[in-house]
């Protein structure tokens, strides 16, 4: 783990957030990428990879005042290869879990990977082996979710690939609170489930009940939202779409869910994308409790949004009231992307009287701006945080990229 600067005391900083709104971050002077937001007190936490001189990459973390100024950085290796958090949750005791991914060695398989910090950005030795902890799946494991259980422990959902076979799998792992592995959990603390045509879990939700809701794309059918239940002990849930599973198809397209979230009334909604060779939407789908379409959400359940008229793809999404914020990336002319925002009522409709007809998007002045997640403050304004490629627009050279929006 590398500290790069931690005053203790914020600086004094002019009202407002950043500059103009807006807070980029570089590390190093190569690729940086936020993964996940978390709203701390007096500020907030992004995480995701800090580049590295190699073109490889390490867990990092930032950690902002509440106008954005910058209080620290934090990077952290696993085995000198490449790491990357993809995900992060807060503790009640103020203490911090990224997981990701690590490889022990360059160009083999990673694992699931996953860090503990105590609240200055310390490793807390009291996780896993200093502060680390890492799952092997069987193949080249990608961990892309996690949550936090309210008994403390974590699940961590992702996919593994075995690359001799070449179709995804389902993997979720489940970790007590010491880093440990759950050996009351699947096999060892580890389940891994195979779908027909492969499967991939980007996002994960914990339902009231203990239940795991994760969603992705399946290949089966062409590339459709997928989600699929897990049981408390890791089994499939076959009350949910009957057998465990469900997909929905938003026509002639390849559609992709990259986030889920959860209402307070219970019902899921997963955001994506549907595209073809010319176009992508921002793609909606609301479900009941039982993996159902709630038909009074949009056409059927579904609902697609053109963002400017190109190329456009929801990543992320946040309830907030009885409003579902979606952030992603849009682009109208193929090459230039900017951050995306959309507001959407109960029912699927855009909300018009926010953003210029319920949508907004924000330049970074950058070929490439990303949204990947979102939070929401006490006072009630958003944070959008994502990746901005930096002046010379090379892929190797991108920043931490934070937006703050009014209410």
């Amino acid at each position: 783990m590398t500290l790069l600067g931690m005053p203790a005391v914020a600086h004094a900083a002019p009202a407002g957030f950043g500059a103009g709104g807006k807070v980029r971050t570089d590390f190093a002077g190569y690729a940086d990428v936020i993964n996940a937001l978390v709203v701390r007190p007096g500020g907030f936490v992004a995480a995701g990879a800090a580049g590295l001189p190699d073109y490889s990459t390490d867990f990092g973390l930032a950690r902002y005042d509440s106008r954005g100024n910058l209080l620290a950085r934090v990077t952290t290796d696993f085995f000198g290869h490449t790491d990357r958090a993809n995900a992060l949750v807060a503790q009640p005791d103020g203490k911090l879990v990224a997981a990701g991914e690590a490889f022990r060695t360059a160009g083999e398989n990673p694992d699931f990977a996953l860090a503990r910090y105590t609240a200055d950005g310390t490793l807390d030795a009291g996780f896993g082996t200093g502060g680390k902890a890492t799952a092997d799946l069987g193949g080249h494991d990608i961990a892309s979710a996690l949550v936090r259980q309210p008994d403390g422990r974590l699940l961590v959902a992702g996919s593994t690939l075995d690359l001799d076979n070449g179709a995804p799998s389902v993997a979720v792992a489940r970790f007590n609170a010491d880093g440990t592995l759950d050996t009351t959990f699947g096999d060892g603390g580890k389940v891994v489930t195979e779908f027909a045509g492969g499967a991939q879990a980007v996002s994960a939700v914990l339902q009231p009940d203990g239940k795991l809701v994760v969603a992705g794309d399946a290949s089966e059918t062409g590339f459709d939202f997928w989600l699929a239940r897990f049981g408390t002990d890791g089994t499939l849930d076959t009350s949910f779409g009957g057998d465990g599973q469900v997909t929905t198809d938003f026509g002639d397209t390849i559609d992709r869910a990259l986030d889920v979230t959860i209402q307070s009334d219970g019902k899921l909604v997963a955001v994506g994308e549907t595209s073809t060779m010319e176009t992508a939407d921002f793609a909606l789908a609301r479900y009941h409790t039982d993996g159902t379409l709630d038909t009074g959400f949009g056409a059927g359940g579904r609902v697609v949004t053109d963002i400017v008229g190109g190329s456009d793809q929801a990543r992320t999404a946040i309830v907030r009231g009885n409003r579902l914020v979606v952030g992603g990336s849009a682009t109208g002319n193929g090459t230039s992307f900017d951050f995306a925002l959309a507001v959407y009522r109960p029912d699927g409709s855009l909300d018009t009287t926010l953003g210029d007809g319920g949508k907004t998007t924000t330049d970074f002045d950058g070929s490439v701006d990303e949204v990947h997640d979102l939070a929401i403050r006490s006072d009630g304004t958003l944070l959008a945080g994502g990746v901005a490629y930096g002046p010379s627009q090379e892929i190797t050279e991108t920043d931490f990229a934070v937006a703050r929006y009014r209410p």
